[in-house]
């Protein structure tokens, strides 16, 4: 082996691993900016946090939703939301293809917060896919199971059915409290 082809073939190994190194960043890259939508949504679940799928959906302080148009290029954007709880081994969720009879009128910099009377629509039993527990009984008195679950909500453009929030997310960890012990 001459001199020439021993310098070609390190530059062929160099060319390579160059190419797997440029393809491994532009990788991580790739996942570390996230898209910037113009909508930031942001669920807020208050403690004490009940097993009961009807304390759950109807009071006013245990589950709200923060909405923000950020982009103020825009004059409004109406949006509706998908909201899903999951956890346990249960999944409760809105159905896919549900717009509210009430949607949202956002305006840039104003902040909206939604209670449980703007939100009743979306736990209606007729609006919900629910995996992991029975329907009827949760609305019934029923309760969820004790765990950690995860509440997720998204904000959707009514004009044209796409997703305009990041996906905002609250951990709940609802479990039974036992009576204290006495010793």
């Amino acid at each position: 082996m001459t001199i020439n082809q021993a310098f070609i073939s390190i530059a062929k190994k160099i060319e390579k691993k160059s190419l797997l190194v440029q393809l491994l960043l532009s990788t991580c890259f790739g996942v570390v900016f996230a898209q910037n939508y113009p909508v930031t949504c942001t669920p807020i679940v208050k403690p004490s946090y009940s097993l009961k799928w009807s304390e759950l959906s109807t009071s006013t302080d245990m589950f709200k939703v923060h909405l923000l148009l950020k982009d103020l290029t825009k004059h409004s954007v109406d949006v509706y939301l998908k909201i899903r709880l999951s956890g346990v081994g249960v999944d409760i969720r809105t159905v896919d293809g549900f717009i509210p009879n009430q949607t949202f009128k956002l305006i840039p910099g104003q902040p909206v917060l939604l209670t449980a009377s703007e939100l009743a629509e979306y736990f209606n039993i007729s609006n919900l896919v629910v995996d992991g527990v029975d329907i009827s009984a949760l609305y019934n008195g029923g309760r969820i199971p004790e765990g950690l679950y995860t509440w997720t909500v998204e904000a959707y453009e009514i004009d044209r059915n796409r997703q305009v929030s990041n996906t905002g997310m609250a951990l709940m960890n609802v479990f039974k409290n036992y009576p204290p012990i006495i010793n």
